[in-house]
């Protein structure tokens, strides 16, 4: 049992090709859950991940047919977040996400945006057409799989793991310059590596791979008075 507020409001607009699109909106304080990590699932639209004090969840969506909902669960210390539609591609939600900095975050979305700020635990991105950006970054282990897209991340600290492939499209990296275990490949685009060094003895894992499109992974010198 858990204590969360939550506003639910629904409307509808006729458009002028006829299509009614209903709007839900929803405002969740988790605070109060004992959590450990948050996955998100949904079918498009935009996702907000940000470190912050509490855990506080704002959805709203979009749908052409009734029967949507948003729904949550809380298992064994993993928020869920879903939604139901029964049409998904629309559906499109957009969430913004408001969390301790530590807690994991999974998050799959077919399409649309997802950006993160200030997240320090393990971070896994899934999906077909995706934008994903991060600043200020400093997990340690770090996924994306994206078929069609761009990923752009900026990590403060030395990653222990990242593991990036992009089928088509492109990927920027920022990282703290030094030595890594690099797996970097751009086989039909252009690969540019600035300020990073391939060391295989190295403990720190950093492998990025886009089929077709261009890889840039730049290692920021730190400045000293």
């Amino acid at each position: 049992m858990f204590r969360a507020a939550r506003l639910v409001v629904f409307g509808a607009l006729l458009g002028v090709t006829g299509c009614q699109v209903r709007v839900s909106q929803e405002a969740l304080d988790l605070s109060a859950l004992d959590v450990s990590s948050i996955d998100l699932r949904s079918a498009s639209g935009a996702v907000t991940v940000t470190a912050g004090e509490r855990l506080s969840v704002v959805r709203g969506a979009e749908s052409g047919l009734p029967g949507f909902e948003f729904r949550h669960d809380v298992q064994d210390g993993v928020l869920t977040l879903d939604e139901r539609c029964p049409l998904p591609r629309t559906c499109a939600v957009t969430t913004t996400i408001t969390t301790p900095a530590h807690l994991g975050l999974s998050v799959a979305l077919d399409s649309g945006t997802v950006n993160l700020s200030g997240l320090s635990g393990a971070v896994d991105i899934t999906g077909d057409g995706l934008t994903v950006t991060g600043t200020a970054l400093r997990s340690s282990a770090l996924t994306a799989s994206v078929d069609n897209g761009v990923v752009a991340l900026e990590l403060e600290d030395p990653p222990r793991e990242v593991f990036i492939w992009v089928g088509s499209g492109e990927v920027a990296l920022n990282v703290p310059a030094g030595a890594y275990l690099l797996d970097v490949e751009a086989p039909l685009g252009e690969l540019r590596l600035v300020n990073v060094v391939h060391d295989p003895a190295s403990d720190l894992t950093l492998s990025a791979v886009v089929d077709v499109g261009d890889l840039a992974v730049e290692g920021e010198v730190a400045l000293t008075e």
